[in-house]
């Protein structure tokens, strides 16, 4: 399954996506401040982005999320949000972003036109 909404129980304001990141994994790069960090999408939603990057963003940071290749899931480039936490995962981190806006749509790709692999 390439992406499936995400059933956590939680209350949260947008659903959540979660991205098989070996199928549909997006590369991002991050500005913060003179900072730029790559890295991919974990989950996503409308109201924000939970990341896979090698370093540490502290919370309450400005940021800009750029997605390098959205392969048709999100409906922009370039998302200004706030570093929400980062959590040290042994070697990476995942770092969660709120967007200032939410996305106008989150797309997931239609499973039945979708082969592993491609």
């Amino acid at each position: 399954m390439v992406g499936k909404p995400w059933d956590s129980g939680d209350r949260r304001a947008h659903a959540r996506a979660e991205l098989d990141f070996v199928f549909v994994q997006i590369d991002v790069e991050v500005t913060t401040g003179s900072k730029r960090i790559t890295g991919n999408t974990v989950n996503m939603s409308r109201g924000g982005v939970l990341l896979r990057l090698k370093q540490e963003i502290p919370a309450g940071l400005p940021c800009v999320v750029r997605f390098l290749e959205s392969k048709g899931l999100v409906d922009a480039e370039d998302k200004p949000g706030t570093v929400l936490r980062s959590d040290d995962l042994g070697g990476y981190f995942h770092v969660a972003i709120e967007f200032d806006r939410p996305l106008d749509a989150l797309k997931l790709p239609d499973e039945s036109n979708h082969q592993p692999g491609r």
